[in-house]
């Protein structure tokens, strides 16, 4: 018995989603290092680029791994009513519209069981199948291009950020209170005279202190 020919449309849209040469994943996986690396994106930091993680929460893997999974649920809900050739080929045009509003939706906190089943799906297919492990050079392409990019929308990630200046220490502010008690007056200027001076003396001293 021969397969319907609805499956092996199927097939083929797998296979040209998935299969991407050996270089282009090695570029695919430099670009998400550069991206998720948090210094600045510069030469000097390639080799620590180099060692950032391959995976990109914003790939457009998640894209492919929403429409893929909208094909084979409308699929199966719609051979209730088609065959499974026309089943797959409603669902394959419907999810042309379906995927892309399903992915815009995916960082509502409604979405969150959703969001996380198409990232761990789309991460494993990051690592296996659409990134590769990048060279030097890839690295250093991706590092030109995302800077490139940079000049025009963000800048700011093109330097390095200013470190929030320490608290300077500044110098205690003596206040004297003077309270008259068993004196024969109210008045204490005679006491006030004596403190100024002994003030005076200290001052005098540290004034010297600091010209040695």
């Amino acid at each position: 018995m021969a397969w319907p020919s609805g499956v092996f449309y199927f097939l083929l849209l797998v296979w040209n989603a998935f299969y991407i040469p050996k270089d282009l994943r090695k570029y695919h996986g430099a670009e998400h290092k550069v991206f998720s690396f948090r210094g600045v994106k510069a030469m000097y930091n390639a080799r620590k680029i180099k060692q950032a993680k391959i995976t990109n929460r914003y790939c457009s893997t998640n894209l492919v791994v929403v429409y893929f999974s909208s094909i084979i649920l409308l699929t199966l809900l719609l051979l209730f009513f088609y065959s499974l050739d026309e089943a797959l080929a409603i669902a394959s045009y419907g999810s042309l519209v379906l995927a892309p509003i399903v992915n815009t939706q995916l960082n509502r906190q409604g979405m969150k069981f959703v969001r996380e089943v198409v990232l761990k799906i789309s991460y494993y297919l990051q690592e296996k199948i659409t990134t590769a492990e990048p060279d030097a050079f890839h690295i250093r392409t991706a590092i030109r291009s995302y800077r490139r990019l940079a000049l025009k929308e963000f800048p700011s990630e093109l330097r390095e950020q200013e470190k929030p200046k320490k608290e300077e220490k500044k110098m205690a502010i003596v206040d004297i209170t003077i309270i008259p008690i068993g004196t024969d007056g109210p008045s204490v200027s005679e006491y006030v005279a004596e403190i100024h001076k002994v003030l005076e003396t200290y001052a005098e001293k540290y004034t010297i202190s600091l010209l040695r």
